[in-house]
This record gives C-alpha cells, sequence and structure tokens, in this order.
C-alpha cells in the first residue's frame, strides 16, 4: 500500500514537472522569436471616448489595497479569468508577455503594468493567484475582489463577462475573452478583442496589440 502511494505521488511530480516544462519551452520559443506573428491577422481594436470607471477597492496577489487611485500615472493592461482555466487564460498570459517583451525592447512606451484579474475569487487565494501570475512574468500582478462588494463596479464597467456555476458538486466557471487598455488618467480607453485564426480558433496577436497600443500612446501625448 505505501509502494503505491510512493508511486503514485512520483506519477504526479513527473506530471507537474512536465506542464512547467512544456510552459517554460512555449513561453521560450515566444521570447526567442520576435517576428513570430500571424501576417494574415488584422486589428480588432475597439477605441471609444475615453471612460470613468466607477469607485472600486479590490486586493493584489501581494495583499496591497488596490483602488482607482492606483491606476493613475501608467498604462495598465488588463485581462480576466481564473487560475484553473485550461486554455484561453495561459494563452491570453503568454500573449501579454510577448507584449510586454515588445515594449521593454522597443522602449518607447513607458511606465506599463500588467493586471491579471480573477473571477474566481471563492478558489483563487491570494498565494494561489500569486503563484500563478509569476508562471508568466514577474512583473504581472494578480488582482481580486476585496471583501465589499465594489469588485462589481469594476468588472460592469469594463464589460466582463463572467458566469459561474455551483450545482450539484460541479463547479463551473466562464468568462468572456478581452484584454482592457486603462489610460494614466485611469479611464478605460479600449479594449483588445480576440481575432480569428486560420484554424477557427480565437486569439490575441502580440505584435497587432503592441502596434495599436503604440498608437494610442502617440495620440495620447498630444492630446
Amino acid at each position: 500500500m505505501q509502494m503505491n502511494e510512493h508511486i503514485r505521488k512520483k506519477v504526479i511530480l513527473v506530471f507537474v514537472n512536465l506542464l512547467v516544462l512544456i510552459t517554460f519551452m512555449a513561453l521560450f520559443s515566444l521570447i526567442i522569436s520576435p517576428d513570430l506573428v500571424s501576417k494574415h491577422k488584422k486589428s480588432n481594436t475597439v477605441i471609444f471616448t475615453a471612460l470613468e470607471l466607477d469607485p472600486f477597492l479590490l486586493i493584489t496577489h501581494n495583499n496591497d489595497k488596490f483602488s482607482n487611485k492606483d491606476l493613475i500615472g501608467k498604462w495598465h493592461i488588463i485581462s480576466y479569468g481564473y487560475t484553473q482555466c485550461p486554455d484561453i487564460c495561459p494563452m491570453t498570459l503568454l500573449t501579454l508577455t510577448r507584449l510586454s517583451y515588445l515594449i521593454k525592447k522597443n522602449n518607447e512606451i513607458k511606465d506599463v503594468s500588467f493586471l491579471f484579474y480573477t473571477v474566481d475569487p471563492e478558489r483563487d487565494t491570494i498565494n494561489r493567484l500569486a503563484q500563478y501570475v509569476s508562471y508568466f512574468d514577474n512583473d504581472f500582478i494578480g488582482i481580486r475582489k476585496n471583501k465589499d462588494t465594489s469588485y462589481l463596479n469594476f468588472e460592469k464597467n469594463l464589460g466582463m463577462q463572467v458566469k459561474i456555476k455551483n450545482k450539484h458538486n460541479q463547479y463551473y466557471v466562464s468568462h468572456g475573452l478581452a484584454i482592457y487598455l486603462i489610460d494614466p488618467d485611469a479611464k478605460l480607453h479600449a479594449i483588445f478583442k480576440p481575432t480569428t485564426n486560420s484554424l477557427g480558433h480565437l486569439s490575441f496577436t502580440p505584435k497587432d496589440i503592441y502596434q495599436d497600443l503604440l498608437k494610442l500612446h502617440r495620440n495620447y501625448l498630444v492630446k
């Protein structure tokens, strides 16, 4: 019995290590391939008059309070999902890892922060959120709801689509797919929406997002 338990633990450990290795290999391939983008894709960025956000109070994976005032003074790029998401969330965060690399490489846009908002705070504890975002970039910040209900303002203002069901011992999370751009005035400035690739899957192209972000940044400076 003890031997079987020992073997089971070793199998689980091997599986976890393999999963981590695959993730880092994918991340590494993105970083060392600057031109790794699909040229047939077109921009799918929604730009509008910047919108004020209603007051909200969240908490970061560092256990710090995070509110509207923390958005002032720099660009913020926000994605959302949950840590147990099997596909869309990690792929989106890999896209943002690549985008962060492009921003740092070209060095024209200063002071950009990346935030990942969990829609599943019941399971995504602060520690789990901290561990998750660090897989992709140590500078990424995980945020989640605080004790009050002002997080609903945050979700509503950005237009996040979230549905959670917990019935009959089955826990189900469903959410939309978008990346939000908050300008240095703490206003919602644009929404990056996914395009459909040649395989019919929704995805983001880091280079397209970067080019749109660059235009928005330049226009913001001369407003």
